[in-house]
Order: structure tokens, then sequence, then C-alpha cells
């Protein structure tokens, strides 16, 4: 048997037309018995007659839930009829006509279940009845409790030495306490959408309440398109098909229509879609920052921003680009190409994609890339070859596409105070647009409630691989502009999005390039005026020393004037933003191999709905994920102070290859099952690992316990027995003498077993553990020679920490 909550009550709140109420909370009968939903949605009508809310039963209902698959799957008998709904990012919804009895299904005509309401007499009656989650309609899918902040209207607080996970307890000692803090949270739900409503009819001219804030965003787009003389068919490239099938339920034959790109959008569109990368995430070092003034800059109103760098694309005129320099200035270009940037650049700026790791920015290979992307290459110095690319010219004479949306948006937050419910959810709606222009470009997948399967997400009526692939490309774009023009002796932590943190001050943060250049325009165009510029960067934090765990993974161990940066990479921890960093700081530095962290979750949509559960917690401990993710080669390892200890730190510089990377990474995840990088030890261990697998890679030498140093050994030992490389008389008895006194016990068996072994050149890993004792055999033998041992491109580093070490 499945684990089955214990539902203790239900509780309504009902408002009608002329904003009359009524809140009740419904118990069950026993504990083991729960009511049916029409059951149940009957009886709160009835209630609603005898309170005079209504004269009658109705014929439209609206139910308003707040993360709705919680609330529906409370009810006996709900699974019979869960293919009624709609899944909707990770919950339900939908709209449910009530009957006599059973509907035939339109393909079978076999009977299925339906809710069926009654009245006072038990009659059966017809009745609309929308389910409407209210999670989709808050920005950030925010909380109950700060919904209620948002509208005045608080959550009750629980009386001293109750919680909330031990309601059972509040209810037998407390009732009125318990139904006080139950209605009050329908009264939300309920309250919240209303004035939603309002507001979204009021400000944005929309009557019926979308499913969603970005739904709102897409219906207001297309509303001011409209109102603008633009023509959303000619502007998106669509055509509308329609096709006759014939309907079994109704005995006709219906009409279906669909939104089909046009021909001339669909030729490049595959070229577009590879193009769409999404954001930029990297992590430069890892652990404790020096103590410094680290900033946390972020680009203003990133997405918004670069989606008014769009005027309306020609797809008809769609061309061929084979030279890099099509590419450059204000065009909208999309290219596979390859490339190679100089050794000493720090930020490549072209993205590879991996299946399994995400986006790396290696210093050459192959990529898809946009125009902006291939123009702040080529001002690098990147040598780039376009194998095939195209270019989408404007059409003659449009103007920023999404400029009046964006416009609108800045203006109406400006009439609400900061932070408000009306700001906030204003700011969400301009914020969703972009993502709309990209749904279902990736091939996401979502369960599909109704079938039981997995359904290719749909693309929104504004999706654009042309359109969403420039906007992201753009920002890219920038961002690595602004990375590459940081002075060569300031530090970049990381980069996320449209953000990141470096030690640079802000008169050190070069604007002068031409994609900032550009974007500083349209920030002037949409937030500032001839006479105040809007600045095109904003500082989020200011703290004194950082903690770089990972991509997305930062955490504050010294902070400055604002509150603490904390990116907890997909870690839980609770409370404030204070409380949380010291949890995850505590976490970093304390971790050890066999670390877990609590990963519960509730129970998925997929799973409750196949399994036909309850909302529960699935509870499970990981493994903690707080390495480095090998995107970049660590360098520099050194140990720095940070609170009571010492971390290690290290610095990082691109990998050349996405081939390097993907070798660093494997083997990485096998390093780490054993160890963390938290001391010169563990980090000498590291490169004992990685560097004696790559060194011996395709040779028939094996790794053996001994690392990198019985590396050296093997191969030292077989040229000096064998008589190669360089002169010496020494015995056998000597050569083990010679050993054992550089610190590596050697006898002259040992010697004996390698006179025939095979000699292998550019065998012998780059490590500490080898260059120190390379060292110490040279101060007895200098002629033990360098170029035999490493490979060629690495002579010049052993040279330079041999030195160091000497």
């Amino acid at each position: 048997m499945h684990e089955r909550n214990r539902i203790l009550s239900y509780q309504i709140y009902v408002i009608n037309d002329e904003n009359q109420h009524l809140g009740k909370v419904y118990y069950p009968v026993a504990e083991d018995k729960r009511y049916e939903m029409g059951e149940f949605i009957s009886l709160v009508i009835l209630d609603c007659i005898r309170a005079e809310l209504i004269t009658d039963v109705p014929s439209e209902v609206n139910i308003y839930c707040h993360f709705m698959r919680a609330d529906v799957a409370s009810f006996d008998s709900f699974w019979d009829v869960k293919t009624r709904f709609s899944g909707q990012s990770g919950s339900v919804s939908g709209r449910i006509t009530t009957s006599y009895g059973e509907e035939p299904d339109d393909d079978k005509r076999a009977p299925l279940p339906t809710l069926v309401l009654k009245d006072a007499s038990g009659e059966p009656y017809r009745c609309a009845i929308n389910f409407i989650d209210t999670l989709y309609l808050t920005p950030n899918k925010t909380s109950l409790q700060k919904m209620g902040e948002m509208l005045n209207l608080p959550k009750y607080e629980l009386p001293t030495g109750f919680s909330k996970d031990r309601m059972d307890v509040l209810l037998s000692q407390n009732r009125e306490a318990f139904e006080a803090y139950a209605l009050r949270d329908a009264e939300i739900a309920v309250k919240y959408t209303l004035k939603v409503k309002d507001f979204l009819t009021a400000r944005f001219g929309i009557n019926n309440l979308p499913r969603s804030l970005g739904a709102t965003a897409v219906r207001y787009f297309l509303n001011l398109l409209d109102r603008d003389g633009l023509n959303y068919w000619h502007t998106f490239g669509m055509t509308e098909r329609s096709t006759e099938i014939w309907n079994t339920k109704t005995g006709k034959v219906v009409t279906k229509k669909s939104l089909l790109p046009t021909p001339a959008r669909q030729f490049c569109e595959g070229l577009a879609t590879s193009c769409y990368h999404g954001g930029r995430n990297e992590t430069f070092m890892i652990g404790p920052s020096r103590i410094a003034d680290w900033f946390d800059w972020d680009l203003k109103g990133a997405y918004t921003t670069g989606l008014c760098d769009l005027l309306i694309p020609d797809y008809t005129q769609i061309r061929m680009a084979s030279s890099p320099h099509d590419y450059i200035g204000h065009v909208m270009g999309f290219a596979y190409i390859r490339f190679k940037f100089p050794e000493t650049t720090r930020f490549p700026c072209l993205v590879v994609r991996s299946d399994r790791y995400g986006l790396r920015f290696p210093l050459e290979g192959y990529s898809y890339a946009t125009a902006p992307e291939i123009e702040l290459a080529l001002q690098m110095g990147a040598d780039i070859t376009i194998q095939h690319g195209v270019i989408v010219p404007w059409m003659e004479g449009s103007k920023p596409l999404f400029e009046t949306f964006t416009r609108r948006i800045q203006t109406m937050r400006t009439e609400y105070p900061k932070k408000s419910l009306e700001e906030v959810m204003i700011k969400e709606i301009g914020n969703s647009l972009y993502g709309k222009t990209a749904q279902g470009l990736s091939g996401q997948t979502a369960f599909d409630v109704k079938t039981g399967l997995s359904k290719t997400l749909e693309p929104s009526k504004v999706t654009n691989p042309y359109m969403a692939a420039h906007t992201t490309g753009l920002i890219r774009g920038v961002i690595g502009e602004l990375l590459n023009r940081i002075p060569a002796h300031r530090t970049v932590i990381s980069v996320t999005t449209d953000g990141f943190l470096t030690d640079a001050t802000e008169e050190e943060l070069d604007l002068s390039g031409p994609l900032c250049r550009r974007y500083q325009a349209l920030c002037n165009a949409l937030h500032g005026t001839a006479d105040d510029p809007a600045p095109m960067l904003e500082l989020k934090h200011h703290v004194r020393q950082i903690v770089s765990i990972k991509t997305r993974g930062q955490c504050t161990s010294e902070t400055g004037r604002t509150e603490p940066v904390l990116a907890k990479a997909g870690v839980k921890s609770h409370g404030t933003t204070v409380e949380q960093n010291e949890q995850i700081l505590k976490l970093y530095l304390e971790r050890e191999p066999d670390t877990k962290t609590d990963a519960s979750h509730l129970i998925s949509l997929r799973e409750q709905w196949l399994s036909e559960r309850d909302l529960v917690e699935i509870r499970k401990s990981v493994r903690l994920s707080y390495e480095f993710d090998q995107k970049r080669q660590l360098i520099n390892p050194c140990m720095t102070s940070v609170r009571d200890r010492a971390h290690l730190t290290c610095d990082s510089i691109p990998w050349r290859t996405e081939a390097q990377a993907d070798l660093a990474r494997a083997r990485f995840d096998g390093w780490r099952e054993d160890y963390c990088l938290k001391t010169l030890e563990d980090w000498e261990s590291w490169e004992d690992y990685f560097e004696s697998s790559i060194a011996v890679q395709g040779t028939k030498l094996r790794v053996t316990d001994e690392g990198s140093e019985g590396i050296l050994v093997r191969i030292l030992l077989r040229a000096m027995t064998q008589k190669k490389w360089f002169t010496h008389n020494l015995l056998h008895r000597e050569i083990a003498e010679l050993f054992t006194l550089a610190g590596y016990p050697t006898t002259v068996d040992t010697c004996k077993n390698n006179r025939k072994g095979l000699l292998l050149e550019h065998v012998v890993p780059v490590t500490n553990r080898v260059l120190r004792l390379l060292a110490r055999l040279r101060q007895q033998l200098p002629q033990i020679p360098l170029e035999p041992l490493f490979a060629p491109e690495r002579l010049d580093e052993v040279r330079r920490r041999l030195l160091a070490i000497e």
C-alpha cells in the first residue's frame, strides 16, 4: 500500500459577484473517510445557497487552489476523473463540465467517468467547473505566505508550541486556532486571484484570466502588435493550416486549425535552433578568495532589453554568408563555425555544447554561434571559418519589435511602490515574454496527464528560434565583451547568465566595446533620457570575501555593504539569506567525500498520476556535489585563510578543446568518489591521478599504486639499465642507491627487472611528485635529460617548475 495522507479538514472561502463571502471548514465523517469531489462541491454550493450568496445552483464555478494537484488528490474517487485535467508545469488545471452520468470518450465511445453535482433534491445538474492553479499567477511561483503579505493579509501565526507538521495536535487542542489558520490559506488564494483578474483587466485589457503570467505576457504583446498595425503572420513567419477530421462524438466533420512556420522561416530554423544556448554560467576559480572588495555586477534588464535589439526579420530574404565579417554590426546571423582563440585568451566566448555537461567555452573547436558572438570572437583575435551560415535581414523600415511592450512594462512598474504586488507582477510579466519566444525549442518533454506519456512541450504563439537565439546570443556577447576587457591584474570569480563577480571597480569596467555600446543605447532608449542616460550595469552585491564552490555555487565568508552573495547550486537550506549563507559555507568547508545532503522532494506529477497517490514527500539523501565541474582547467593551487581555517584555492584557464574537458571530467568523477579538493595534499592527489592517466593514454604502460613517481622510476630505470638517452657508468647497485637516496626505495632486483622493459618516450606525467623526485635525482646525476621523458609541449612548464623547486 502506498503512503496515504491523513486528511484533517477541507476548507473553503467563497466570494460571489456582490463580494459576499463564506468561509467554512469541513471535517471528514471518519478518519479514513474522505469526501468525493463531486459530493464536496455539491455540498459547498448548497451551503452557499443557504447563506444566500447565490439563489440557485450555478452554471459555472471557478475553483482556485495554490498547487492544485495537492488538493484534488485528497478526494475519494478523484483518480476516476484524472484524465479530465491538463498538466501545467508540474501541477494540473482544467475545465470540467459535469453531467448526469457517464459520457463517451471521443475515440472509443467507452463510458468515461465525470463529476456529478446534485441539487438539494438529489437531482444532477450541468455545471462548468474551472480548476485554476494560483501558483502560476504569482511571480516566481511564490508561496501563500508571500501572497498574503502582498495583499496585507498575512497568514495566521500558529500558537506557541505548535508546528505545521503536526496540525493534528493543534486541531485536538485548539480548534479555533486550527480553523483560523486553515481558512486564511483559502482566503488568500481566492482574494489574490480575484485581485490579479481585476488588475489584468484594468492594466492589460485582458478580461479572461490566463493560465499563467507568461500567458499574460504573450496575450498582451500580441494585443500591442495588433494595435501598432503589425501583422502577426508576417512578423513571426507563421501560417495557419486547416484540416478536416471526423469527430466520432458528434458524428460530424470538424475543422481543426494549427499554426505552422512558413516555408521561408522553416528553411533555416534548424540552424537557428542549434544556435540557441541559453545563459553563460561558469566559475573561474574555486575556494575562498583573498580579502578585497568584490562586486556583483548585473546587466540591467538583460533579456527584456535584449529583445529590443530585434527588428522584424525578413524570412523571405534569408541568404547564405561565408565570411565572418558578414556577421559584424546590427545583423541577425547564425552559423556553424570552426574557431581558434589565441593561447593567452582568458575568457573564450564561443559555446561548445555537451549533452552531458552543458555549455563549455574552450580555446578551439566547432560551435553554433550567433552574429554578436562571432563579432566578439573576431574582436578577441579568434581565427574563424564559417562552415555553414546565414544572415536573416531586417524588414526594410521596421522598428524594434518588442520596444512598445517593454516600454509599457517599464512605465507601469514606475507607477507602483517597489516590491508591491502590482510592481512585482508587472516585472514578472515583462520577464516572461523572452522565455515564451524560446518555449519548445530545446525539445523538452512534459508529462501528459491525459495519456500518461511524455509529450514534447508545445511552442507558444510567439516561439521563434531566430529571435530567441539572437537575444540570448547578444547577452552572452555583451557579458563576454565585458569579461575580456577586465584588466589582467583583476580577478573574475564567476559569471551567471547576465552578471559576474569581480574585484574590478566600476571605473575599471570597459564599456566602450561595440556590443556594450549597442546595449547601452538600448538601455538609454528604454530606461533613461537624453539628459539622464541609464547605466547598463547594476551593482547587486558588495562583499569582502567570497567562497567559490562550482558553477552557480558561491557563498560569502566576509560581508561588505550588502547582503551576502549566495548561490546554493541546488542544495537545500533554510532561514534568512544570512542564515542560509552560514549553512552553505559550513557545509562546503567541512565536507567529506561521503557527505550527504537532504534531497527530499514532493512526489513528481508523473509518479503521482501513474500510481494514483496523494501528494507526499519522497524522502532521500544524496551525496553532496560540491566539487568543481571541470568546465575549465584548474591551476595555481594555494591555501587561503577563511574564517578559522585554510582551504584550497585554485585559478583556472580555458581548456584547449572539448575533448580535454571531457577527459578531465570523466577522471575527476572517478577520483572524487574518495576525495575532496580541500588541501594541497588533495590537489597533489588529483594532479597525480589525472596527469598519470593522460600521460600513458594510448600506451601499454599502466598506472600502479606508486602513481606518477612509479612511471618516472620505471622509465628512468629502463633508460639507465639499457644505456639509453644519456651516458653514465653506474652499476645496478649504484643505480638502486641513487633512487633510494632520492627518496624512492629501489632494489638491485628492480633494476635488473627493467633491463628488458619497453622504453617509451614522452610518457612521464608532469606532477609535483614527479618533479620533486626528478630534482633530487638530477642533483646527483645532472645529465638526466628532460626531452625524452616529457611531452614536447610540456617542456617549458617542466623547466619552469623544476627551476622553482631547485
